[in-house]
């Protein structure tokens, strides 16, 4: 198994590198936690929990480290992800770790010398060379980075109306509840899953590693025990790529066009993953549209200008013609009968002056 190699590796280093007369009491224990942590991983035959994989990357990211002071500067206490990048690791997203690893710790251990680093670095590189192929996170973040971006014409933030927690219009309504309808195929959301669907920014490669994601994220949350059977269901054949779905409502009611339909032809994720934020599921999604059909015809953006291309040409299209980021909070309705995805946050940025910014304007950035 992947894992048996680095636990190998940090029971040498226990047993043949560790001086315990020299060494700060922490190290040991560190090492000793990551290797529970990967030791629980293995689940018989050639198979391990990948959100067993997650929890150790998460744990190494948040070893508290004390610098040395030097010349220039104190020493300060910071944390192990800090050296990481430093080193050129690739770290956890943000919103994948805003919570505590599953391990929890009555020992509060004593932040370690950052000459450490090599040891948990060598760790943590480990596990994202054998366990790669699952990181959807690092794949989000090469994609983001070959993007790139003209100067915007205009970006666009929903508000929700007064008195309401979330932003809700027609187009938005209908996707939410074609949404609350739960899908009439069994775990439906098993192929995204497996694809470039993440849950705390990782995939399955087969159906037991996605029912161990989704068991991790919902032991995670803060939801009732009662509601959490109803939320595994509703993410096992709900919780796909229809959850962007808004966007081609979006335009088809002319949001942009002045009521014209608009038809989302040809377009990339950024980002499509579930992760916990202040207890409750969340859906992050990062869709850029790069080709859209108006009237009949297709269009892309041509320094700025929406102009008529052929289909052929349809996904030769690099430059964006819009952007939408949007945060999707799960809630269950006041009878707690269904699972209610509500919109927390949309933005929408155009990257041509050519649409137009919505009717109603709750919050407008101008970057012209």
């Amino acid at each position: 198994m992947k894992v048996d190699k680095i636990i190998e590796y940090i029971e040498d280093f226990i047993a043949n590198k560790l001086n315990k007369k020299s060494d700060i009491e922490s190290l040991e224990f560190h090492l000793y936690v990551i290797k529970s942590i990967l030791k629980e991983s293995k689940v018989g035959g050639t198979e391990e929990n990948i959100a067993k994989i997650h929890e150790a990357l998460h744990y190494i990211e948040g070893i508290k480290i004390q610098t040395k002071p030097s010349f220039f500067s104190d020493g300060k206490l910071t944390t192990m992800e800090e050296l990481l990048l430093s080193h050129g690791e690739v770290l956890l997203p943000e919103h994948d770790k805003s919570f505590l690893p599953l391990t929890v710790l009555h020992y509060n251990p004593a932040p370690l010398p950052e000459k450490h680093h090599k040891i948990f670095g060598t760790i943590h590189a480990s596990l994202r060379f054998y366990f790669k192929e699952h990181l959807q996170y690092e794949r989000d973040e090469s994609n983001l980075k070959s993007n790139k971006f003209p100067k915007a014409a205009w970006s666009f933030s929903y508000l929700p109306e007064e008195d309401e927690e979330e932003i809700l219009n027609q187009p938005i309504g209908k996707w939410q509840n074609l949404l609350m309808m739960l899908s009439d195929t069994p775990k439906k959301a098993y192929v995204d899953f497996t694809r470039d669907t993440s849950i705390l920014g990782m995939v399955g490669k087969t159906e037991n590693d996605v029912d161990r994601l989704l068991d991790y994220l919902i032991f995670l949350s803060d939801y009732k025990e009662e509601e959490k059977a109803m939320l595994m269901g509703w993410l096992q054949n709900n919780g796909g790529q229809e959850n962007n779905r808004f966007i081609d409502l979006l335009l088809m009611s002319g949001e942009y066009t002045h009521g014209v339909l608009t038809d989302n032809c040809y377009s990339q994720c950024l980002l499509m993953d579930w992760c916990i934020e202040n207890g409750k599921i969340v859906f992050n999604c990062d869709v850029i549209s790069y080709t859209v059909q108006i009237n009949g015809e297709l269009k892309a953006n041509d320094k700025g200008s929406l102009i008529v291309i052929e289909p052929e040409e349809m996904k030769t299209r690099s430059t964006p013609i819009l952007r939408f980021q949007a945060k999707i909070q799960l809630e269950l309705t006041e009878d707690n009968l269904l699972v209610k995805p509500t919109m927390v946050n949309l933005n929408v940025t155009s990257f041509t002056n050519d649409l137009f910014l919505p009717e109603k304007k709750p919050t407008v950035t101008s970057t012209l």
